[in-house]
């Protein structure tokens, strides 16, 4: 019986032996809760040593270096022999965490300025966010802009980055961020000067970019508003062009002849007669009848051409 008694002894040895030469101080971990366990910084433990909790886990991203004299005092307290290869050995616990992605900021930011500074590509010029922000891996790192303000002659903004965008104020990271803002345009200019009633030929327009709170009121953006017509003063080049500073054309001179049209139905009249006034296409001027030499009004139809109504036809 006593040799009995002496072996299990000797197994009960052996056994505690074995687990204390299987616990071994970890080199690091990753942990993704609030609380550091044991079984994190000690491998080759049971179950229900390693679910121990002994610390406050480190902040979401952030690496806590734990001192290795510290965790085999705390494991000797449990019950748990932890030898050290060293006296400066230590453990290192990273808390997981979901990082805070600030690419997008400028697009946002475009979208939210984009109504205040009207048409054209937007252009933003700002300091990059050199902050890391690291959130519990339970949050997703969503970000938004708050207390947007733009200072409209200047292009100046200034606003607040949250993250997360969802999350209560008092939950959210803030950012304060500060920079430029303007919209850029394509405008057409003048490609050489322009004397009084020239007329706008396609290959008389260039094209600049501008800040689009340089624009003036009442310019003209499209070709269409600038070619065919004539302007009412000498025009330098480069210049944007006023739609006021434009005109049709003249294309029926004071004194020259024209063709007299009358409609009506199918019966179609035509006669010669003499323009009394300048007048562009579409416009209303005096013309004579050269066979009855009665004066009438005309639409300007095109070069040399008006239409009357059948008053021009009276003969006397």
């Amino acid at each position: 019986m006593s040799q009995i008694y002496a072996i299990l002894a000797a197994a009960a040895v052996f056994v505690v032996a074995v687990a204390a030469q299987a616990a071994e101080l970890r080199d690091a971990s990753t942990i993704d809760r609030d609380v550091v366990v044991l079984g994190d910084l000690v491998e080759g433990l049971t179950a229900d040593q390693a679910a121990i909790a002994i610390a406050r886990a480190p902040e979401p991203g952030r690496t806590a270096e734990v001192p290795g004299t510290w965790v085999a005092r705390v494991a000797r307290a449990y019950g748990v022999d932890v030898p050290l290869a060293s006296a400066n050995a230590v453990s290192r616990v990273t808390r997981a965490s979901n990082q805070v992605d600030f690419s997008g900021i400028e697009a946002l930011l475009i979208a939210q300025l984009r109504p205040q500074l009207g048409p054209g590509e937007v252009v933003v010029d700002m300091p990059g966010i050199d902050r890391v922000i690291h959130l519990p891996t339970s949050v997703a790192p969503t970000v938004g802009l708050t207390d947007i303000h733009l200072e409209p002659t200047t292009g100046q903004f200034s606003a607040t980055v949250v993250a997360p965008a969802d999350a209560a104020p008092a939950e959210q990271v803030r950012i304060a961020i500060h920079g430029t803002a303007r919209a850029i345009v394509e405008v057409p200019v003048l490609a050489r000067p322009l004397e009084t009633d020239e007329v706008i030929g396609v290959n008389d327009l260039a094209w600049v970019e501008i800040d689009s709170a340089r624009v003036p009121t009442g310019v003209a953006h499209t070709p269409a508003e600038l070619t065919g017509m004539a302007v009412r003063r000498p025009l330098p080049a480069g210049d944007m062009v006023l739609l006021s500073d434009l005109e049709p054309p003249v294309v029926v001179a004071r004194g020259s002849g024209v063709m007299i049209t009358y409609t009506s139905g199918p019966l179609t009249i035509l006669m010669r007669g003499r323009a009394l006034q300048d007048g562009a296409i579409g416009s209303v001027v005096r013309v004579a009848n050269s066979d009855s030499g009665r004066t009438v009004d005309a639409v300007v139809s095109g070069p040399g051409s008006v239409e009357a109504n059948a008053s021009a036809f009276v003969i006397n």
